[in-house]
């Protein structure tokens, strides 16, 4: 036992079990993920296939300014309450949980709906669409009013985080979200309709799933009794520590779109719509590689910071990097088929049209596989509340990000949206890695994880050799990332700890011996 783990048994007792129970609450979100993902990705192909690439250049450019101004509303107010929520949860104070929730949904409605009636003003004195497409302009005052719809959507999921309720989590983001999407592109695109009414859905789709989102909380505040036991004459606003906390971490905000939103808008109005859909195309199969990363996110947050509230680094630690080998492990097979196989699997899925995307993938699925590989460290800085450190790395990876598209998408198109995307993931990660071995207890690596990591480059080379010399059909290719995935799982098995994280396994014995 090493002396971080020394001093929280003294202050609270054994560290492991709180992790286990993240690792398997993150499990069962992972699956509901997994099922969105399904739906998420079958909307996504059978728009790409059924738009010509002008229209869906335009619908993707319109999406992307939403995710502009919806990030702008929210004002990294998800994040503030995952940090601040769980802390005056644990703590009992009613009053300044009620008072923070109040405050932010206040703020971002009100900011939300700035921003719609701003764009709504721009749009109308525009007229036109960037490079001389007008269906963006169009398309985008049929999507605005999302810009608040998915702040607080987004807000209201963090709120079940903060009650550490993945059931509801798992619905209301995994079931009814992607469903309602895939119904609204199914209907347009067998029913025939037009890229507007494909907007208009979208629009639809976003309001009917607030609505839901905002019934299943009540019936979470019912269950936990927030109501009942608080006293709205006690109820206490913490501005300073929100605004203090939620501010200075915008930039985080805006540099994650600096990797997605605002490449879009470059090539948009440098390129045009055409360039645009050639990126985009690739680019949700790209995020996949993010797929484990997020889920394990929405519950890593909220725990690391009640371990901070009870002074158990060594549970922090232990967290960290249990949770980074289980995402580099179960990100893999989809970091291989997009790295090793780019080519054919993108035109078994966008078609020969997109050929031209497959290099783009590969830069993009590395850059977004990083996120894996070093694991939560801006979440765990900011359970610290290392905000000046975030805020400085932030505007480092903003700068160079912005240098590296002027500089590149006009010489390189796409090819160079995709160079920039993917070397200010890793730059990013490096900057924040060196602020987490500086400014937390976490390790910046362990011994024990060195196995996994090199099992995960190992494999990667040779799977990209055997596609460089033998070109597998996609069946085969595919058959050989899972059986790469059954060897790194197989060497991580130890540092997983699956048995413990997912008891179900003890059901099927053979497995277990496998796999424990």
């Amino acid at each position: 036992m090493n002396d971080l783990q020394k001093r929280d048994t003294a202050t609270g007792g054994d560290a492991r079990e709180p992790a286990g129970q993240q690792i398997r609450g993150s499990a069962m979100l992972l699956v509901g993920r997994l099922l969105s993902l399904g739906m998420n990705f079958a909307g996504q192909v059978l728009i790409v296939r059924f738009l010509s690439k002008v229209e869906y250049g335009s619908f993707a450019f319109a999406l992307s300014v939403v995710s502009l101004g919806s990030t702008m509303a929210l004002l990294g107010f998800d994040k503030t309450l995952s940090r601040f929520g769980p802390i005056y949860h644990e703590r009992g104070d009613q009053g300044r949980l009620l008072g923070s929730i109040a405050l932010m949904l206040t703020t971002l409605i009100g900011l939300g709906t700035a921003i719609v009636l701003v764009a709504c003003g721009v749009l109308a004195a525009w007229g036109g669409g960037a490079a001389g497409n007008s269906d963006s302009a169009s398309l985008l005052l049929l999507l605005i009013v999302l810009v608040p719809i998915n702040a607080i959507d987004s807000f209201l999921l963090s709120l079940f985080a903060v009650f550490a309720n993945p059931r509801y989590i798992f619905f209301r983001r995994y079931v009814l979200s992607p469903g309602l999407k895939l119904l609204t592109v199914t209907a347009v695109v067998f029913g025939h309709g037009s890229v507007e009414w494909l907007a208009v859905g979208y629009t639809a789709s976003g309001i009917l799933g607030v609505v839901i989102c905002a019934v299943l909380l009540r019936r979470v505040i019912l269950e936990e009794g927030l109501l009942r036991h608080a006293r709205w004459s006690e109820m206490r606003l913490p501005t300073r520590e929100i605004f203090g906390f939620s501010l200075p971490l915008m930039t985080s905000d805006l540099t994650f779109l600096l990797k997605g939103t605002l490449v879009i808008l470059f090539l948009e109005f440098v390129l045009g719509s055409t360039s645009v859909a050639e990126y985009r195309a690739v680019f949700p199969l790209a995020r996949l590689n993010e797929v484990v990363v997020a889920t394990f996110g929405i519950l890593f947050m909220p725990t690391a910071a009640r371990f901070f509230a009870q002074r158990k680094h060594a549970a922090i630690d232990d967290l960290y990097w249990k949770t980074a080998t289980w995402i580099t492990a179960l990100s893999f097979p989809v970091f291989a088929a997009c790295f090793a196989f780019s080519e054919p699997l993108t035109v078994l899925v966008f078609g020969a049209e997109y050929a031209t995307s497959a290099p783009v993938l590969v830069l993009l699925s590395l850059g977004f596989y990083a996120n894996a590989l070093f694991g939560f460290n801006v979440l765990t800085l900011k359970a610290y509340g290392r905000v000046r450190f975030l805020v400085l790395s932030d505007l480092a990876a903003m700068t160079f990000a912005i240098a590296a598209n002027l500089l590149l998408i006009p010489r390189y198109g796409i090819w160079g949206a995709a160079v920039a995307t993917c070397s200010t993931q890793f730059l990013q990660n490096v900057i924040n890695h060196y602020g987490l071995a500086r400014h937390t207890s976490v390790r910046p690596f362990p011994r024990y994880c060195l196995g996994t990591y090199l099992t995960v480059l190992l494999a990667t080379a040779v799977l990209v050799e055997v596609q460089q010399l033998w070109h597998p059909p996609i069946a085969a290719a595919l058959a050989l990332v899972a059986g790469a995935t059954v060897v790194v799982v197989g060497v991580s098995r130890k540092q997983l700890e699956l048995t413990d994280a997912i008891p179900q396994l003890a059901r099927f014995p053979l497995l277990a011996r496998v796999l424990g």
